[in-house]
């Protein structure tokens, strides 16, 4: 029976009410406040609806939930109201309902409310059932895409997470802060060399480990069962270990040794790719963020007078793969975590995952949103996760060209439901900053190739060339003795991407 089934459980159960309250209450003509005793009893009910019905509203008028059942709850407000009114007008009148008695009136009306509860129970049940094995699906799929790993000593994630909590956790713990322009080439180096040769010290019966594992063909902790496997790993303060390598890289370029800046440098973009590819949504955004960091002490080592051909193409190499092309099964790991969420939180009898407006009454969800928007929340959230896998094989320019609406991106993603609303904004934001550090990282190859110009024909190009084949519209800048390469940056309207060399 479904909706209509509480419908009319409802409908009967109101309209009982009230013939009993007329029949137990009428015959008494002069006690007033019996008949309106009457009148107030399907208060409590008509409260219960009104906040349903707004609720109901408020997500579909003002949050854009398409399928929020509030035809249904204002329905059922206005049927609860009706019947209020109606029971004090019955009980004037000193009529019974039906010709029944009061006594048969009110076992009706018990009753129906019993069979309203038992189909709400039902649709709840129901709700719970078809999701119940939405936590084993998340595995399957985490499984699929991260299969267990036969040697754990081909695991480069345990080496990092050791790393990592020896260098950056606990009251000893290893500040770069200070060096975060000295990396991004925007100071220079002397001025910090003490406490940069201090800092790599303190990281320094790491490092080795940590270039060590940067070669290995895993990244991530063997896991012991499907619950463990679906989980947001702790990858983003891995990015320190990167942070780390640029900063020997550039202490060892200072100090001439060309070769082992580029080997540093090469360690970091290895490191970065590994994070990238775990794969998660989170890995992805933070390896992709690690790599962009790691351009700018990439220029400052290729600038140097002892930098030769073999090392170029080393570099190169290392940033031949686009990240973009990992953001699908990125995409399919987060609908797995998605799902696992909502899994556990039916199995734990709770919602607040939902993440309803501050300021609504969410008393009332817990019990009500199974049955109501449970279903299709997740139905919504499956359907935006598709159109997301669609956009992740979109183009930088296709993608900047789609977040330039974001009421309109907020919107679509409302309309599939509250879980969907939480997760599409950030999602796409993701695809987009992916999409924004790979055409980074294609300007710097193109500074790769126009370095290997200058080491064969002793200067850089100063004009575009056919050498900027591909698919960023690049323009270039220079007198050959430096080079400056530059693109309009889409998803930053007025800004541009670019390089330049000799870097600092």
């Amino acid at each position: 029976m479904g909706m209509l089934g509480l419908w009319i459980a409802q409908l009967t159960f109101s309209v009982l009410l009230a013939g009993a309250g007329t029949a137990l209450l009428a015959p008494a003509e002069r006690m007033r406040g019996a008949k309106a005793l009457a009148a107030l009893s399907i208060l409590p009910l008509l409260a219960l609806h009104a906040v349903l019905a707004w609720q109901a509203a408020v997500l579909r008028v003002e949050d854009g939930v398409l399928h929020a059942p509030w035809r249904f709850s204002a329905s059922l407000f206005a049927l609860h109201l009706v019947a209020g009114v109606g029971l004090f007008g019955w009980a004037r009148t000193g009529r019974t309902l039906l010709g029944w008695s009061g006594g048969r009136l009110a076992l009706g009306a018990l009753v129906a409310a019993a069979f309203s509860f038992t189909t709400l129970r039902v649709l709840n049940l129901e709700a719970s059932l078809s999701l119940a094995g939405l936590r084993s699906e998340a595995g399957q799929t985490a499984y699929e895409l991260a299969p267990p790993i036969s040697d754990p000593a081909l695991d480069a994630g345990p080496i990092y997470e050791r790393a990592n909590k020896e260098l950056f956790e606990g009251d000893d713990w290893l500040d770069l802060s200070d060096f975060t322009a000295l990396i991004a080439g925007k100071a220079p180096l002397e001025p910090e060399l003490a406490s940069v040769r201090a800092a790599l010290e303190r990281a320094a019966p790491w490092m080795d480990s940590v270039r060590n594992a940067t070669r290995l063909p895993h990244c991530r902790s063997t896991p012991t069962g499907a619950d463990e496997l679906v989980r947001v790993p702790r990858i983003l303060s891995w990015i320190g270990l990167t942070r780390l390598l640029c900063l020997e890289a550039r202490v060892r370029a200072a100090s001439g040794d060309v070769e082992g800046a580029v080997e540093d440098c090469e360690a970091a973009l290895r490191l970065s790719e590994q994070l990238a590819g775990m794969p998660t949504l989170i890995s992805l955004a933070g390896g992709s963020v690690a790599r962009a960091e790691v351009l700018p002490t990439l220029l400052h080592v290729v600038s140097l007078d002892g930098i030769r051909a073999e090392h170029l193409a080393r570099l190169d190499a290392q940033l031949s793969r686009p990240f973009a092309r990992l953001a699908h099964d990125a995409l399919r790991m987060e609908e797995a975590f998605g799902l696992a969420l909502i899994g556990s939180s039916i199995a734990d009898g709770t919602s607040e995952f939902v993440g309803f407006s501050e300021g609504r009454a969410g008393w009332l969800t817990p019990p009500l949103y199974a049955p109501f928007l449970l279903k299709d929340d997740v139905r919504g959230y499956r359907e935006l996760m598709q159109e997301l896998l669609l956009e992740s094989r979109m183009s930088f320019e296709q993608l900047a060209e789609l977040a330039q609406d974001d009421s309109s991106m907020a919107a679509r993603a409302r309309a599939h439901g509250t879980i969907a609303a939480i997760a599409a904004p950030n999602l796409r934001r993701v695809l987009l900053q992916v999409q924004r550090n790979d055409a980074l990282v294609r300007l710097a190859r193109l500074a790769l190739q126009s370095s290997r110009e200058r080491l064969a024909t002793g200067s850089f190009p100063t004009t575009t060339g056919k050498w900027s084949e591909g698919p960023d519209e690049v323009r270039v800048e220079g007198d050959g003795s430096s080079i400056r390469i530059f693109r309009a940056d889409p998803s930053e309207s007025g800004k541009s991407l670019e390089v330049s060399l000799p870097a600092r």
